[in-house]
Order: structure tokens, then sequence, then C-alpha cells
């Protein structure tokens, strides 16, 4: 995009849309990334009545957990948070949508700065265990400055962090105050010991946090075992790759049989050329291989062993599911290609919006 010198995909449009729901997350999305508004605007502009729909939607779920977070909050601190004013929007189709609430996450590449008090939760320390509910804190004024987390993955964390917050918070809290409890902890100690004592406030602790934990001999050989099932049999495997192949025919259905053999004949007459020069005029496309290894190991996080493992073994797990991309780039640049093409005869050859169209149309199919 040449008003803010850099490609959008589709889905980094709709995440600026979703923070665009509320004055504050506005303001810290322009301050991150040194935007106005008529460049925010410029960003929206190729979604649809439907991304504005969706938008919506999502502002509308996550309102649906305020009422309960918020009861939970008061009856346990006696105090109430205050709720994020939603900002009325007009699409580009003359329609008002409300606005609403969205997380404020920051982008971890692009910022080592200290975490905004406001918007990053705390994780409970020592033997006072209690869940992580961060995200009910007040935001402070001005925020971090730093660009935001451009990513949709932050619906569905958010969503688990605050079921579990739900669910879990304020039990944890009850056993904790039975744990503190002076004849209760001297009555476990003197039937079980010390040790035993201090193994149920870890479990404790383990309930209370949801990330990822530190495991034993034992559990580190089981997670192993899950671990390089999912590396191998989705990794490696060539029946996974061929389901990838099948994406050629969403392009016929995007752009027609024409253009999709059009872009077939470009991609194949010299593959190498035809991925340097998509390469070349698409940032979107000279990531995209990578992107979708990301997406796809993205799946096996809570299945990471840790340190410890062979330097083969790493290697193995950081590249398992290039063939997945490769075999997938396979498909997109037909696509891009077909697109671009297509665009550039329908345009008269505007080089510029035949890219964002074929970049577009490569993340819908």
């Amino acid at each position: 995009m040449k008003e803010i010198g850099l490609g959008m995909t589709r889905e980094q449009r709709l995440a600026v849309l979703l923070n665009c729901g509320n004055e504050e997350n506005m303001q810290r999305l322009m301050k991150g990334y040194d935007w106005n508004q008529q460049q925010v605007q410029a960003i929206l502009a190729p979604l649809t009545e439907r991304d504005w729909d969706f938008a919506q939607a999502v502002w509308d779920y996550m309102e649906s957990f305020r009422e309960e977070s918020f009861s939970l909050e008061e009856r346990l601190t006696g105090i109430r948070p205050r709720a994020v004013k939603a900002s009325p929007l007009r699409s580009p189709f003359g329609k008002i949508y409300r606005g609403g609430y969205y997380p404020v996450k920051y982008d971890p590449a692009q910022s080592a700065r200290a975490p905004d008090p406001g918007d990053v939760s705390t994780r409970p320390a020592g033997l006072f265990a209690s869940v992580d509910h961060g995200f009910l804190k007040e935001r402070s004024k001005l925020g971090l400055g730093a660009p935001l987390y451009l990513r949709l993955d932050v619906i569905p964390d958010h969503v688990a962090q605050t079921v579990h917050n739900l669910t879990f918070r304020e039990p944890v809290m009850q056993v904790a105050k039975v744990l503190r409890n002076r004849k209760v902890q001297t009555a476990i100690q003197q039937a079980a010991g010390v040790q035993q004592y201090r193994r149920i406030w870890d479990m404790l602790k383990n309930v209370a946090d949801d990330s990822p934990k530190s495991m034993g001999s034992v559990d580190k050989v089981l997670s192993w075992a899950r671990s390089n099932m999912a590396l191998f049999t989705m990794g490696f495997k060539a029946t996974t790759m061929a389901v990838q192949a099948t994406g050629i025919l969403s392009t016929v259905t995007e752009i027609g049989p024409k253009w999709t053999a059009v872009g077939v004949k470009q991609t194949y007459a010299n593959p190498l050329r035809a991925y340097r020069e998509a390469t070349a005029l698409s940032p979107m496309m000279a990531n995209r291989i990578r992107n979708v290894e990301r997406e796809v190991s993205e799946q096996m996080k809570r299945l990471a062993v840790g340190d410890g493992f062979a330097g083969l073994h790493a290697k193995l797990k950081r590249n398992a599911f290039t063939p997945i991309g490769i075999v997938q780039m396979g498909v997109d640049l037909p696509t891009w290609w077909g697109a671009y093409e297509k665009k550039m005869r329908e345009t008269g050859g505007d080089e510029r919006v035949a890219v964002e169209f074929a970049d577009n149309v490569v993340e819908i199919t």
C-alpha cells in the first residue's frame, strides 16, 4: 500500500478494523504505527460489508463476557472495572456500526519495551496463587506507543483467558485461603510431610496459570511422543500435502478457469522466475511459505517439550512443515499470477491494484 509503505493482508486489515471499535484502541493503533485517520481509512477500504459485519459480531461476542467478568471482579475486590466505551463507525457502505471492546495486544516482534501495566497480565508469584486476570485491569491512558499485534488469534486467546478466569479464579482463591490457614498447613505437613504440602500448592498454581508448564522426566517422554506423532503425521505426511494441492479448485471458482490456466502456465513455464517476480512485487508472497508453516506449526505449541534434545530433532521440528508450505506455494503462485494478470487486463495495467487484488485472492482461497 502506497499510503503506509507496506503490504497488508486481509487478516491484518480485519485486525485494524477490530481495533477501531473504541477510541482507546484506535489511539494505540495510530500511535504504534504512526498512522493518521486517512491512512487507517485507506487500510480499511478493501474490506467488504461482510467483513464489517464480522467485526461487529466479534465486538458483540466480547461484550457478552463483560457482565459476568465485571461482577466477579467486583465480588472479589470490591471494585467494578470501567467499561471501554464503544465508538460508532460508519462503513464505506453507509451503515453505522456500534463498535465495541477489543483486547489490546502489542506485537512482540516489534517491541522490546517493558509491559504496559494497564494492558498486560501479571502472572501469579510466590505462594499466593491467583488466576491471571490482567485483562480486567484499568488501562493506562497512553499505552506503550508500540505497534499492536495485527493477527486474529488475539480473539481465541482472549476468550480462552476470559473463560479460564471465570471458571477458576474464585475457586483457586478459596482453596488458597484454606491452604494458608495455619491449622490446615500443620495438619497436612504432619500427615503427609512438607513436600506433599508444597506439591498441593504447585498443583493449585498449575490450575491458576494456564500457560505451558515445565515438566518432569516422565511427562517429557510422553510429551515428546505426542509432539513427534503430530510432527510426522502432519509435517511429513504425503496426504496432508496432497490436500493442500487441491486448493487450485478454489482458484477456479474465484477467478475462473481461463485466468487460472494463465496463472498455471506463467508459473510452471519458469517456476523460479515466477516465484522471484511475485515475491518482488508482493511482500505478502515473499513471506508466504513461512507464514503457512507458522500457522500450522502453532497448533503444536502446547506439545513442545523444551530444551535438551538433539540438534537434529530440533531442525526437524523447525522444518517439518516446510514441505506443506512449498506445496501450498505451488497452488498460491498460479493463483497469484492468474489474479494479477486478470486485474492487469481489467484495469489497463494498474500494477498496484493488480498486486492488491492478487494478494487478496490468495488470502481468501
